[in-house]
């Protein structure tokens, strides 16, 4: 079952200071920790699920996305550029 997941938010000086209890507490309770610098927001301490779930996200995004360009090229609307120019063009 979906348990939410609480969010914290820290001060980078706060994080500094106490690192390592915020690693346990996102480690153990599966909460977020958001982390800020004047105010706002700069980076997000999350559990391994939570970093799992996106890349299985970004992995699919990027399959559907492969798909549609194969489908592109195999129906005329989009062609392939050959390797050797690719490096040609990048001086390799």
């Amino acid at each position: 079952m979906y348990k939410e997941a609480l969010m914290t938010n820290y001060s980078t000086k706060e994080a500094r200071d106490h690192f390592s209890e915020m690693i346990n507490q996102v480690a153990f309770t599966k909460d977020r920790v958001a982390l800020e610098r004047r105010g706002k927001v700069v980076a997000y301490i999350v559990p391994i699920e939570d970093m799992a779930a996106l890349e299985k996200l970004e992995d699919s995004a990027d399959i559907r996305e492969a798909k549609k360009i194969m489908s592109d090229v195999e129906s005329g609307k989009e062609s392939l550029i050959p390797w050797e120019s690719v490096k040609s063009d990048l001086g390799l």
